[in-house]
């Protein structure tokens, strides 16, 4: 369902590899790497990290829940779809900012051209759909220059905004492997990259720190296997964390004090478009496309309790996970999208 993204920031190499089988529940070496550093989303949000195991919340929920969407199929030409029978969400922004722009033209072509052809089912801007319902709160229904937006046209346009358009660089952690755990294969405990994904060490520390400390959600790539399925995660819960005996053969250097760690993690799920808004209000129950995923793993902390690295002890779990900042209506959007986002937000 989601678009094949290839980040600036993936830069993942597998080297000398010979064949060693590896099945789920089987855990390898612990420490994470450059592409794994949490480091690195200091640097992108200046928003500054606690290490300390015993420090961190163990539970955490965004206040503004991200709102679901389709991931908007290559396969059915993208934005450019007439979901509503009423004309495409590319259709009517041209005809209501009526200077040219062509956004259903150039879906058209992105959706038909050479790659089209042959895309996979999963392919779409789920690339643009999870960072856009992090950063923008979900819009209503509007009329603008003669012409109806339902709140399923506007969340595509600024799905297509957010993934397609927007200038800013975005911030990774951990690569894209490209294959299932039980298909990869690596020389020894020091390609754990290449196995793991993104680090469970490097990812507990980032959803508790940015979700539980700063209630700022970012995007998860839940397949970890060839497809990509961008998710909005918004929440988690430590459900258990146990202590347990070192194992040296598989723990990161420096290591004192391992846990046994099961987390679930809370991401939003897609939907088909929709005429009207339909994220929970407040004290309203969840709905269908809340989506709970008990992730299990251990994590290694040194002699500060500082948290240095983690192994997950089950073939399914996360890709890697990025952050992307708001696209601020670039064109060919513009003021136009704007003006119609900001006239929905009224009517909500």
């Amino acid at each position: 369902m989601n678009f094949l993204h290839v980040f600036k920031s993936v830069n993942v190499s597998v080297t000398s590899l010979v064949l060693l089988a590896i099945v789920a529940n089987v855990a390898v070496a612990g420490h994470w790497d450059e592409e794994n550093n949490p480091s690195a989303i200091e640097q992108y949000t200046g928003q500054k990290l606690i290490y300390k195991l015993q420090q961190l919340p163990t539970s955490g929920r965004l206040e503004n829940k991200p709102w679901p969407d389709t991931y908007w199929p290559t396969r059915n030409n993208g934005i450019a779809w007439d979901w509503s029978g009423e004309g495409s969400p590319a259709g009517k922004f041209d005809k209501a900012k009526g200077d040219g722009s062509g956004i259903a033209i150039k879906e058209w072509f992105r959706t038909r051209g050479i790659f089209a052809r042959t895309a996979p089912d999963w392919a779409g801007i789920c690339h643009g759909w999870a960072p856009a319902a992090l950063n923008f709160e979900e819009p209503g229904t509007c009329d603008y220059n003669g012409v109806h937006f339902y709140s399923g046209d506007i969340k595509a346009l600024l799905d297509l905004m957010q993934g397609n358009y927007n200038p800013l660089e975005n911030c990774q952690v951990g690569g894209r492997s490209g294959t299932g755990v039980s298909e990869r294969r690596v020389v020894n405990a020091d390609e754990d990259n290449v196995i793991n994904d993104i680090n469970p060490g490097a990812f507990h520390l980032i959803i508790a720190n940015s979700i539980g400390r700063y209630q700022q959600g970012f995007v998860m790539d839940k397949d970890g296997g060839g497809e990509v399925w961008n998710q909005p995660t918004e929440g988690f819960k430590v459900l258990k964390m146990v202590p347990k005996s070192v194992d040296r053969s598989l723990a990161a250097a420096g290591t004192v004090k391992e846990y046994e760690v099961e987390t679930d993690v809370i991401y939003t799920d897609e939907e088909g478009p929709s005429k009207e808004p339909v994220v929970e209000k407040k004290g309203e129950a969840d709905k269908e496309f809340r989506k709970h995923w008990s992730l299990k793993y251990i994590l290694e902390t040194d002699a500060q309790d500082n948290i240095i690295g983690g192994r997950w002890l089950q073939a399914d779990h996360p890709d890697f996970i990025w952050f992307s900042k708001r696209a601020e209506f670039p064109e060919p959007f513009g003021k136009t999208l704007k003006a119609i986002y900001q006239k929905s937000l009224q009517n909500k």
